[in-house]
């Protein structure tokens, strides 16, 4: 009897599931895709055709064909994978750097917000850092936007929010009030209301808010804030 995942139908099946835009597996995905009748036998063949070249680890328990048809956000993939049963977004240095608030953001490390569990992951094509968040799936639909990646990206505001949640050094953000406005309207977000504004000063405390101006907030209205 021949033995499952010899390197040409392997590829075959890559192929055939890279076309319908799925490249990324874990090692369960792959126990199903290619069912064999002992983990033994499945745990040697995989190890096969890693050494050579169909298939390359991503991180620990994720794989990845090295010849898909869209090798771009792969980085997002990944995290995606990682975290599949979880809700997770790009967020904090990652976002911040994206709008340009933020100068100093090397392309190889991504920033992930996830409700999972934090983490650091190094794949051949750079970092993933997953920092916990307490949001609600609701509240991180409401707090992030769709530009076509697999991850939801944080608005400008949510980042700085995040960044000053996880305790995060605020020292490197680099704009004003107006700037931070013209980058919303720039992406078409509705306007803050009172209650985002209000929020914002009271997680953030960034350089460049003016205490005594903070939108009129008492201490009555500070004791509100979430």
């Amino acid at each position: 009897m021949v033995a499952w995942m010899r390197s040409a139908d392997a590829i075959k099946t890559l192929e055939k599931l890279d076309r319908r835009g799925r490249a990324v597996f874990t090692k369960g995905d792959l126990r199903a895709i290619f069912p064999e009748r002992s983990e033994k036998t499945f745990t040697s063949s995989l190890a096969r055709l890693v050494a050579q070249g169909v298939l390359q680890r991503a991180a620990r328990g994720v794989y990845i064909y090295p010849q898909t048809r869209n090798r771009l956000y792969r980085l997002e993939r990944v995290a995606l994978t990682l975290r599949r049963d979880e809700v997770s977004y790009v967020s904090l240095e990652t976002a911040l750097a994206a709008y340009s608030i933020i100068s100093q953001q090397t392309l190889d490390n991504i920033t992930v917000m996830t409700t999972g569990r934090k983490g650091r992951f190094c794949t051949p094509w750079g970092c993933i850092n997953f920092t916990h968040t307490a949001r609600s799936a609701s509240e991180i639909w409401e707090a992030t936007v769709d530009d076509g990646r697999p991850l939801r990206r944080a608005k400008p505001r949510t980042a700085l929010e995040d960044l000053k949640r996880v305790h995060r050094c605020l020292e490197l953000v680099d704009l004003d009030q107006e700037e931070l406005e013209l980058i919303e309207q720039e992406m078409k977000l509705p306007p803050p209301s009172n209650a985002e504004k209000r929020q914002l000063l009271f997680w953030q405390q960034l350089p460049w808010v003016n205490a005594p101006a903070a939108a009129g907030m008492t201490e009555q209205g500070k004791a509100r804030a979430p």
